[in-house]
């Protein structure tokens, strides 16, 4: 019998909890976090350091389970994203029982020089698992290399997003559905609830991703 408290579905509004108490997010007002697409936030969240945690990744791959139960997505196999999405697309691909890939933003230099690692059919719908998205770039790189060989993207999941207009410019223009368990506002939210930071220091980060275009 399937233990219901491994297998409950985890309401969205848990994730930013989840990802505060076990210290995903950080903030740096002074700095702030520099991104290699260039651009720079004041929040970052480092969804690596779930994977360690057996309790955490498991209420993780369960929510992401659920959306994708709830909006009835359909697909052949699971495609991680190097480097950030690749343990999620594992850990999910087994629960779901499904075939998964993984795609390198750059081609291999050695052996065979493949994009795409692992067994895929021809013409497979492939959905996309990103830890976290800012602008957007790395999936649709992504996506692209998967297009170029024959394959169809339709839908994106991922644990954060940061919620930069860039992102939702490049998706819809890609014509990409993607879908967060949570967000940068979100876990303000969360982060302001707990005094972790002030509602001044909540209201420059959301005036900072505003400005960036």
């Amino acid at each position: 019998m399937t233990d219901r408290n491994d297998f409950k579905m985890r309401k969205k509004s848990e994730i930013p909890k989840l990802l505060i108490d076990n210290g995903v997010v950080t903030f740096d007002f002074v700095n702030g976090y520099d991104f290699f697409t260039g651009v720079k936030t004041l929040i970052y969240a480092d969804n690596r350091l779930l994977i360690g945690s057996i309790s955490a990744r498991r209420k993780i791959i369960n929510a992401l389970a659920k959306i994708i139960k709830d909006k009835k997505i359909n697909f052949d196999v699971i495609g991680g994203i190097a480097t950030g999405g690749i343990p999620w697309a594992a850990f999910l691909a087994e629960k779901l029982n499904k075939p998964m890939i993984y795609i390198r933003p750059v081609k291999k230099q050695h052996g065979k020089k493949a994009h795409i690692e692992g067994t895929i059919r021809p013409r497979s719908k492939v959905l996309i698992i990103e830890d976290a998205i800012c602008t957007g770039s790395s999936t649709l790189e992504a996506a692209k290399i998967l297009n170029e060989n024959g394959h169809k993207i339709k839908w994106c999941l991922c644990i954060f997003d940061y919620g930069l207009t860039p992102a939702k410019k490049n998706f819809s223009k890609a014509k990409i559905k993607y879908h967060a368990l949570t967000s940068t506002s979100e876990v303000l939210d969360e982060a302001v609830k707990r005094k972790l930071i002030s509602k001044e220091e909540k209201d420059k980060v959301v005036s900072w991703n505003r400005n960036i275009c």
